[in-house]
């Protein structure tokens, strides 16, 4: 097998993958897929059902929520075994920043503030919901620019500057 490359950023350990019926294939070739799988962490076995329980929460709190699954590791092809056991949960989610055209450009509160890579965990959620705020008064009420709730209410998340989320949709993008 090649080497894997990943070019997803973020803590977590993450793939976009292609959906076949009930399985997730990681591409060889580069390409991605409509779909991305968080990998469960070392210390932390269950973040992917934590964060498959709190999209679930978002979207009965009434929040607009990409589709979201949890599933067992012997579920995709092509993650080697040393990654993601068989029996292991990983966090399957609809990817929100693409569109039948093609993608959806998408920043998050750090990219926004110029928040240099390296100090994009540092930021506090109170700083990121000043901004928000501050760019849903210059929008005023116009649909478009909308942050995107989820990354407020994840608790493991700790309120880091790059979880928040401003997109151009006014609804969340299905492939």
């Amino acid at each position: 097998m090649g080497r894997l490359a990943f070019s997803l950023a973020g803590v977590q350990l993450k793939f976009s993958v292609v959906r076949d019926g009930r399985r997730f294939t990681l591409p060889m070739s580069g390409s991605g897929g409509g779909w991305i799988v968080k990998l469960p962490d070392r210390a932390f076995r269950d973040v992917p059902a934590n964060e498959h329980a709190m999209m679930r929460w978002a979207a009965a709190a009434g929040v607009d929520v990409p589709e979201v699954e949890l599933r067992n590791g012997s579920d995709l092809d092509g993650v080697p075994n040393s990654l993601v056991g068989p029996e292991e949960q990983v966090f399957a989610i609809r990817r929100f920043d693409r569109a039948a055209g093609g993608r959806v450009h998408v920043e998050d509160f750090a990219q926004i503030r110029e928040v240099a890579p390296g100090k994009k965990y540092e930021n506090t959620l109170l700083r990121c919901r000043r901004a928000r705020h501050r760019c849903a008064r210059r929008a005023g009420r116009h649909p478009g620019v909308r942050p995107a709730a989820r990354g407020v209410h994840r608790h493991r998340q700790r309120g880091r500057a790059s979880q928040e989320l401003v997109h151009d949709l006014p609804r969340w993008a299905h492939a």
